[in-house]
């Protein structure tokens, strides 16, 4: 799809990595690649992932892509919560200015968690 207004699509996929065995330790980002006519290889156009204090532990969420913007997920983990289970989760929207995906923070918003 294409997200920047070029004329050319976007591929925009979540890219998860476990850093323990036991699998409760993961960093994720959400990567963004182009593919202009005269690239041979695809080209990175934007990294998103963890943001210094943002309580996430480098967990971040894809939850959808269309021509409104890129919509991502990031846990909020309190120091009451266990690793694998916060309480809270933010929803961002990222939309495409000028030449970098920037947070419309206008559109955040606090999403609570329950688990059974």
């Amino acid at each position: 799809m294409d997200l920047t207004g070029d004329g050319y699509e976007e591929a925009v996929w979540l890219d998860a990595q476990a850093i323990e065995d036991s699998g409760s330790g993961w960093w994720s980002d959400v990567v963004v690649y182009t593919m202009l006519p005269v690239d041979v290889v695809p080209r990175l156009l934007q990294t998103m992932g963890g943001e210094e204090g943002d309580n996430s532990n480098g967990r971040l969420g894809l939850v959808s892509v269309d021509r409104d913007g890129i919509v991502l997920s990031r846990p909020i983990v309190t120091i009451d919560d266990a690793e694998c289970c916060p309480s809270a989760e933010r929803i961002e929207v990222w939309r495409w200015r000028n030449t970098r995906f920037v947070e419309d923070v206008s559109q955040r918003r606090i999403q609570r968690l329950t688990y059974d």
